[in-house]
């Protein structure tokens, strides 16, 4: 199915480019390639069977559209359209296309550096180019990185080409860094990349504000966002690519770049420094582990014990405290997504108890989606709508049933919550299917935390780690259920 849907993509933009701007039917183009996307998107995100009838209906005007133009429905005009951009990529000089000989030798990295060499970018000719073939290489790297930027990034792209061998030096076997030789000579940008790139569609990525940047993937396809928007000076971009490999040739994964991404925000945000100050004072911290730098209470050192002990009493308190005691059980909470979450938004702002206009529902915890350290709130920001996050204890001594959340469900009614809700229930649900039955129907993603992952994300931040991290966790269990 995904490469239908990138087949259909390749073959809308072909379309585009051969009707041209002053075709009459090129704004019916656009007007198909919206819902073309559109419901590409609801299917990949949702699986939306609205989505695909929205497909084929598309796809049906655009067949009767290509056989008036060219005799021929929409999908071979999308066959014949990818057959002639291999064609046209073969005899402008990529030989290794299809050879696998070829593929295996050196001969396509010399190509590859030439290619470089045309767009501004050396490499050091005593550097031998790496002697396994991409897709081999691709397979064992535990890290990908691509650059995504626009023409209105100059000074990032700059960067890149000016600095491209060091950068390269400095991922070495941790991460490669993939960019195409359209973006370089400016025949496309991070735009159409996040539109049509089929390894960023992959990922979901789409928060377009935080250009310009690199998006780190696994063979997992987890992934991260390095935003480089407030760091546009030579000094600043170096320092992050510096950072970055320092840690991630320590653990190339995921969750390093997010420990790496954490720190950044948290120590801009937190003492409002200037970059170069900020570098001095992680030089001046370099021996200290990540897990002590993420804390800003006090020094280092007692700040992780401050913040071990304090998860510690909350866990004692929460194994201690019996079901049935709502007050008792929502004060606790109060303080646990205060001791979670205080330092993964900015500003932080935690409202308890906040009634609707009529004053007939209450809802339990409201927090700001603002200024979210992990890319996992900003993407359901963008994608979802999630302006503010809704949490509801019950303090069940039961494992809920989905009769039970019927009536709470009513508070996502407001398209503030973005059809998003998390539920402390101490036993989690029991009638999950008719939790699933309920997203198929509304698209409403609940997630339920039990006292154990509670717990969890009570021990992630006692550990120096992102409490979020668990959520994100469930999050993508049941979009995979779904």
């Amino acid at each position: 199915m995904e490469d239908r849907f990138a087949l259909y993509e390749r073959g809308l933009r072909c379309l585009q480019e051969a009707l041209g701007l002053d075709d009459p039917q090129y704004d019916d183009i656009m007007i198909y390639k919206s819902r073309l996307l559109l419901g590409i998107q609801e299917v990949r995100l949702y699986r939306s069977p609205e989505g695909n009838a929205e497909i084929l209906r598309v796809i049906h005007q655009l067949s009767m559209m290509c056989k008036k133009r060219f005799q021929m429905d929409f999908e071979d005009w999308c066959i014949q359209c990818v057959e002639k951009e291999v064609q046209e990529v073969q005899q402008s000089g990529f030989p290794s296309i299809g050879d696998w000989k070829v593929l295996q030798s050196e001969q396509l990295q010399h190509f590859l550096r030439k290619m470089l060499a045309r767009q501004g970018i050396h490499l050091q000719s005593r550097k031998a180019p790496p002697k396994e073939d991409p897709i081999a290489r691709y397979k064992s790297i535990p890290l990908h990185a691509y650059p995504l930027y626009s023409s209105q990034d100059p000074d990032f792209l700059a960067y890149i080409k000016m600095h491209w061998d060091a950068v390269e030096g400095l991922s070495n076997n941790v991460y490669d860094l993939h960019i195409s030789q359209a973006q370089l000579c400016g025949e496309e940008n991070g735009y159409d990349v996040m539109e049509f790139s089929y390894i960023v569609k992959r990922t979901g990525f789409e928060a377009y504000s935080l250009l310009p940047g690199l998006l780190f993937w696994d063979k997992q396809w987890n992934w991260e966002f390095v935003s480089f928007k407030d760091k546009t000076d030579g000094r600043d971009m170096t320092y992050v690519w510096r950072l970055l490999f320092e840690h991630l040739r320590k653990s190339p994964t995921i969750a390093t770049v997010r420990k790496v991404n954490a720190l950044l925000q948290r120590e801009v945000h937190s003492s409002g420094m200037n970059d170069l100050a900020l570098e001095k004072k992680l030089v001046q911290y370099s021996s200290v582990p990540l897990a002590d730098l993420l804390s800003h209470n006090g020094t280092a050192g007692s700040a992780k014990g401050s913040r071990a002990d304090k998860g510690a009493q909350l866990i004692q308190e929460l194994k201690r405290l019996p079901s049935g005691d709502g007050p008792a059980y929502e004060r606790l909470v109060q303080r646990i997504l205060t001791f979670c979450f205080e330092d993964e938004f900015s500003p932080f702002q935690l409202r308890q108890q906040v009634g609707t206009s009529h004053k007939k529902r209450r809802r339990d915890f409201i927090i700001d989606n603002k200024g979210a350290i992990l890319e996992f709130w900003r993407t359901l920001k963008y994608r979802r709508g999630v302006e503010q996050i809704l949490f509801d204890a019950k303090n069940y001594k039961h494992p809920m049933c989905y009769s039970e959340i019927t009536g709470t469900l009513r508070y996502l009614r407001n398209e503030i919550f973005g059809n998003f809700m998390i539920f402390l229930s101490r036993q989690g649900i029991k009638d999950y299917e008719e939790l699933l039955e309920d997203y198929r129907q509304e698209r409403r993603v609940v997630l339920f935390l039990k006292d154990m992952d509670v717990i969890d994300m009570i021990e992630q931040k006692r550990q120096g780690e992102i409490a979020s991290t668990i959520l994100q966790d469930k999050y993508d269990q049941f979009c995979l259920l779904t």
